[in-house]
């Protein structure tokens, strides 16, 4: 049996799966692996169960608070699930501000004690995420017995077209920071339109 490797369960908005699709790409060629609902989730299974299955098979909630998330009904139960098991939850701001998210009367409480990654933080995030990765890979090999592995993603290790890994990563970050861009200055023009009509 293969090593286990670090786990981050991506919460997120239906509205915000394009972004949570490059999170997850992102995240992966770290060395981590992930679950997104809209990938992993199989046709006709009880979707309660299998989430808390994989809340709990994970090391730490991702969540994607955008305003659409916050709309969504499954918001306080997967907060919860995580709660009650202590996972750590990874809060990143996506189209708003911790001023709007602390407005939020149900989640104000809970967010105001955390840290909520904002969206031009993502390679700080990105960066801590990586050593926890790293450090999961190493602590899973020590307890296997054979000794300390490299990550996925140390410098030189190539693929089969002699690209690195580290550039595909570089380039997946930097399309996710465009998108996370793009839409926010998508939000910002709605607003202002919003504002003057």
């Amino acid at each position: 049996m293969g090593l286990a490797h670090h786990k981050v369960f991506l919460s997120h908005s239906r509205a915000d799966t394009g972004v949570a699709k490059l999170l997850r790409h992102c995240l992966e060629l770290m060395g981590g692996t992930t679950f997104l609902d809209v990938v992993d989730l199989p046709a006709g299974v009880t979707m309660r169960s299998k989430l808390i299955a994989e809340i709990r098979n994970s090391q730490e909630m991702l969540l994607l608070i955008s305003p659409k998330f916050l709309e969504s009904r499954w918001l306080d139960w997967e907060l919860g699930v995580a709660e009650a098991i202590s996972l750590p939850v990874v809060p990143i701001l996506f189209g708003m501000t911790t001023t709007e998210l602390t407005s939020h009367p149900k989640l104000r409480d809970y967010f105001l004690e955390r840290y909520c990654i904002e969206l031009g933080d993502i390679e700080a995030y990105l960066d801590q995420l990586q050593m926890r990765i790293s450090e999961f890979a190493t602590k899973q090999a020590n307890t296997a017995g054979r000794g300390v592995v490299a990550s996925r993603t140390r410098d030189g290790e190539e693929d089969v077209d002699g690209v690195t890994i580290e550039m595909y990563l570089e380039d997946a970050r930097l399309e996710l920071k465009e998108s996370l861009e793009r839409y926010e200055a998508a939000r910002q023009l709605r607003n202002r339109k919003r504002n003057q009509g």
